[in-house]
C-alpha cells in the first residue's frame, strides 16, 4: 500500500462546539465532495472511562476524543501569501485563487450549505495553488429554508458580516461578505483592512497590471488573424 501524508484534525469539546455540531459537520463533509473542498477522509469518535484524583477522592471521568482525517496540503492557507505587497502572487494566480472560491460556493449553495468562516485561513492549497475551502465547523445545511437563526456563531469578526454577527441570522448572502474580504485581501493586501475589518472605500493598494506578467502570451494564437480581420471589417 502506497503511504501518503494526510492531515488531522483534534476538535475539542466546548459548549460552542458538542456532538450535534460536530454531526452535523461530517454530514456536510460527506454530501459535498468538490475539486474545491478539502477531500475528508475520514473521522474517528472515541469515548474512554478514566480514574483521576479529585481533592484527595478517585472520581471516574469520561474523555471524548474527536478526530477529522483530511487530504494533507502542502502549500498552507492562503493567508501566509497575503501581505502589504499585494500578496506576491501573480494575476492569474489570484484570479484562478478567486475563481476556484466563487465555484465552490456555487456548488455549496446549490446543495443548500452556507458556510460561514470563510476567509484566507479557511482555503488551502495544493501543489498546483488550486484554492481547496476548509473550516466547516460552523457550517449550516439550510434546506428548504433560506435562513436559519443560531446562537453557536463564534467565528472571527473581520471576516463575518456585520449582520450576521448582529441577528444571529445565517444565510446564503453571508458568505458573499467573506468572499468579498478574501478578494479584497488578495488584491490589496492587509492595507484594504481598518482596525481588521474592510475599508470599502479605500482600496488603493492593488498592484497595477503594467508591473505584473500578462494574461495574454505573446505569440498570436492561430484565430487572431481572422479576429483582426473581423475587426477590421467592423471598423470599415
Amino acid at each position: 500500500m502506497r503511504q501518503r501524508c494526510v492531515a488531522v484534525k483534534r476538535l475539542l469539546m466546548t459548549v460552542d462546539f458538542n456532538d450535534k455540531m460536530f454531526q452535523d459537520q461530517i454530514k456536510i463533509l460527506m454530501m459535498a465532495p468538490h475539486k474545491n473542498i478539502v477531500k475528508f477522509l475520514g473521522y474517528s469518535y472515541n469515548t474512554e472511562v478514566e480514574v483521576i484524583e479529585l481533592q484527595g477522592e478517585l472520581v471516574m471521568v469520561e474523555r471524548r476524543e474527536k478526530l477529522l482525517c483530511f487530504e494533507y496540503l502542502r502549500n498552507g492557507d492562503l493567508d501566509q501569501y497575503v501581505s502589504d505587497a499585494s500578496s506576491g502572487l501573480e494575476w492569474r494566480e489570484r484570479y484562478q485563487i478567486i475563481k476556484g472560491i466563487c465555484e465552490c460556493l456555487h456548488y455549496l449553495h446549490g446543495k443548500s450549505i452556507v458556510h460561514l468562516e470563510l476567509k484566507p485561513q479557511n482555503v488551502l492549497l495544493d501543489d498546483n495553488m488550486v484554492p481547496k475551502i476548509a473550516g466547516f465547523c460552523l457550517s449550516r445545511h439550510l434546506g428548504e429554508n433560506q435562513c436559519q437563526t443560531t446562537q453557536n456563531l463564534s467565528g472571527s469578526r473581520a471576516d463575518m458580516a456585520q449582520e450576521c454577527m448582529n441577528t444571529r441570522v445565517t444565510k446564503f448572502k453571508s458568505d458573499i461578505y467573506g468572499l468579498g474580504f478574501i478578494i479584497t485581501m488578495l488584491l490589496a493586501g492587509r492595507k484594504g483592512l481598518r482596525n481588521g475589518f474592510l475599508e470599502t472605500d479605500k482600496v488603493r493598494n492593488v498592484k497595477p497590471l503594467s508591473e505584473t506578467t500578462p494574461f495574454f502570451s505573446d505569440k498570436p494564437s492561430e484565430t487572431t488573424p481572422n479576429s483582426v480581420g473581423n475587426c477590421y471589417g467592423m471598423k470599415k
